[in-house]
């Protein structure tokens, strides 16, 4: 009964995500070199830092009625500004091994005979980590392929609340809330993008956040 249970789970998840796919601060913008700035306080931010964290998340993803629970784990790495994600069902079955950089993704050797819903699925969850965690430190290296940024701060001290791209009615945008401390810092427990198109909200919850050391 549970095998039957996991496999049916594992078929919801990827079709769900091919369905997908079908008081501001912001960046000062150097007109002259149509270059983005940013601002000291962003400069200070913990996605800006050149650090290498690892990271335990849990997810849950909303569209239309329904809920999926997720749980995951996260090397970020700000240094190069990438991501090594691997996601699992609530029942402990791996559903994706990935790479993502600020503008594409790779999945294993042992997944690239793999089309269709798996590439779609692996494109939803590549263009969810970019907006959260890739895209403000891709902003800092001044990409002018990339569109002007529109941040939001709060707290004392000051930290980013809110990030999306500029303009009245931007496709995507994220939450950064409930800050604690860990040992790598202040990061937030609850971060929330919200996509407009196409319409879905996913919600990570931070359990475990550390610094992980190179040479």
């Amino acid at each position: 009964m549970t095998l039957k249970k996991t496999k049916i789970s594992c078929k919801i998840i990827p079709l769900l995500f091919l369905s997908l796919i079908s008081c501001t601060q912001k960046l000062p913008v150097d007109s002259a070199k149509n270059e983005l700035t940013i601002t000291q306080t962003a400069a200070g931010c913990w996605l800006t830092r050149p650090v290498v964290y690892r990271l335990r998340q849990s997810a849950t993803l909303e569209y239309r009625d329904k809920k999926e629970i997720l749980e995951g784990f996260m090397e970020l790495d700000l240094k190069k500004n990438r991501a090594h994600l691997v996601i699992f069902t609530a029942l402990g079955v791996t559903l994706l091994n990935i790479e993502i950089s600020s503008l594409s993704f790779k999945l294993p050797p042992e997944s690239n005979a793999a089309t269709g819903r798996r590439h779609h699925f692996a494109e939803a969850v590549a263009g969810a980590v970019q907006h959260i965690f890739l895209s403000l430190k891709e902003s800092e290296e001044q990409n002018s392929d990339r569109p002007p940024l529109q941040l939001k701060f709060s707290g004392i001290p000051t930290e980013i609340s809110g990030l999306s791209p500029e303009g009245a009615h931007p496709d995507w945008v994220v939450s950064y809330g409930d800050y604690h401390l860990y040992p790598c810092g202040r990061l937030p427990q609850k971060i929330i993008l919200q996509s407009r198109k196409p319409n879905y909200k996913l919600t990570l919850w931070l359990h475990q956040a550390r610094e992980i050391k190179q040479p």
